[in-house]
């Protein structure tokens, strides 16, 4: 073997291993970017779970509070209001 062939070789296998340090390192950052995602995605459901619990809750007090406005419209029409 001579030394054309083998710096070839050598050539070849530092090249095969620098794509593949690089492909290792494209692999890992993929793998914990899709577990960030999951994440975030479980995250923004259970606040969207949150939210509409809030919401049902905010709409339940508008409704009373517009009750209670109203009553107190309907209460004092007839009678004086400045006690």
């Amino acid at each position: 073997m001579t030394w054309e062939i083998a710096l070839g070789l050598f050539a070849i296998v530092s090249t095969f291993l620098g794509v593949m340090k690089v492909a290792v390192r494209v692999n890992r950052t993929l793998t914990l970017l899709e577990s960030a995602v999951n994440r975030l995605s479980e995250h923004i459901e259970r606040q969207a779970r949150k939210n509409e619990k809030i919401f049902k809750q905010l709409g339940n007090h508008e409704r009373r509070i517009a009750k209670i406005e109203n009553f107190g419209i309907t209460f004092t029409k007839g009678r004086n209001t400045n006690l």
